[in-house]
């Protein structure tokens, strides 16, 4: 009887109580020395999946009497769509896969449906997740398109505005005249760089501006 195990994991930690778990759902085969495990690592949400294509060219040659995967939900992020595929493909050569932590043997038709709708949910929630992820990048650049101090924005690019491109220079000069004789100028200087600090500064010059051309407008 062959034996293989697959799961993906964050850190050895994790894997090494995955293989734990494995032995003792195996546990009534007595089969360990048959048993291989296949174990990919997890890098920023994603796994380079080298020992999986390792296991499936072990499956193209030979079958396994028994497959052991991590989890429905872990199978669905690591392999989306394609998922569906392989479970399918598992049936077809009446390979016994069981998710461990689903307690679902693929061969049992009732748990099979059970695995399908499983994936099935967790695609939707992949996408939707993925819509809102979108939405919410094209939200935040809109934001910055508006905010950006400096720039008038025609047919969606950024053209320079020569008097507010003025008042940056302007707004500058006077921040080093006034840190000029400080002990802590080139920390000055350097704070300037800071992005936050620097729109900040800028937002209220516009704002001094503004004011400004609303009292010309009220006395004439």
């Amino acid at each position: 009887m062959k034996i293989l195990v697959y799961g993906a994991f964050k850190n050895a930690e994790k894997s090494e109580i995955y293989v734990e778990q494995v032995k003792k759902y195996l546990g009534n085969y007595k089969v360990e020395k048959n048993i291989t495990y296949y174990i990919d690592i997890i890098k920023n949400n994603k796994s380079e999946k080298t020992k999986w294509f390792e296991m499936l060219s072990y499956l193209l040659k030979k079958n396994a009497d028994i497959i052991v995967i991590k989890s429905v939900e872990q199978f669905s992020n690591l392999f989306d769509t394609a998922a569906g595929y392989y479970i399918e493909y598992f049936r077809q050569n009446k390979m016994k896969v069981y998710f461990l932590d689903d307690s679902i043997d693929i061969l049992n038709d009732k748990l099979y449906m059970k695995a399908i709708i499983k994936l099935s949910f967790f695609r939707f929630m992949k996408k939707e997740s993925d819509k809102r992820s979108i939405k919410g990048q094209r939200v935040k650049n809109e934001i910055k398109k508006e905010e950006r101090y400096g720039y008038d924005l025609v047919e969606n690019k950024y053209k320079v505005n020569d008097e507010e491109a003025q008042n940056i220079k302007k707004a500058y000069k006077i921040f080093l005249k006034e840190n000029a004789n400080k002990s802590r100028s080139e920390k000055m200087k350097r704070k300037w760089k800071d992005e936050e600090f620097r729109e900040k500064t800028i937002r209220r010059m516009r704002m001094a501006q503004r004011n400004k051309k609303r009292m010309k407008g009220s006395e004439q």
